[in-house]
């Protein structure tokens, strides 16, 4: 079952947090849970068991970490998948490893910048999802649009499609 976390929830988190994390992250986890947007930040339960939880605070996924007993059962993917839903304009700074930033990346996260030596990634809602024309607005006399005509796409704007007004051509 998937659903967000509860004040109540916090022990459980708690213990899951300390199997999934450094010690030295402990100090962090409070003022996320008291942060985090209770709409967003999830947990993921089997038989009254929290197998995995992400923690959301504003635009960012601060943890999202899963059971070592349930690891490689799709719990993660689908927990992310249900907060990105929820967060379309999510960003995250996950640890320097291959294998998890592979996962991230294979889940539409993308490197966004680099603040000193941490990385941040982000998954944007304005990303194309086809690599196709898209139609292009354009303005008739009466000062309507229409979505007839088509443009070309610039791989400029980061991957950002653009609606673009052109002038009517009398032909």
């Amino acid at each position: 079952m998937l659903r967000p976390l509860k004040q109540t929830d916090f022990s459980a988190v708690k213990r899951l947090f300390h199997e999934a994390f450094d010690p030295s992250e402990d100090k962090h986890l409070h003022p996320v849970w008291k942060q985090r947007r209770e709409d967003a930040s999830l947990g993921i339960w089997r038989d009254g068991c929290l197998m995995g939880a992400a923690l959301v605070r504003g635009t960012m996924l601060e943890y999202i970490c899963v059971s070592t007993a349930a690891r490689g059962g799709g719990f993660g993917t689908q927990l992310l998948q249900a907060v990105m839903a929820l967060s379309p304009a999510l960003h995250l700074t996950p640890v320097n490893d291959p294998r998890v930033i592979r996962w991230y990346e294979s889940q539409g996260f993308r490197l966004s910048s680099v603040r000193g030596d941490r990385k941040v990634y982000a998954k944007h809602p304005h990303q194309l999802r086809s690599k196709g024309p898209i139609p292009v607005m354009s303005h008739d006399e009466e000062g309507d649009c229409d979505r007839d005509r088509e443009g070309p796409v610039s791989p400029s704007n980061h991957g950002v499609a653009m609606h673009v007004r052109l002038p009517r051509l009398s032909v």
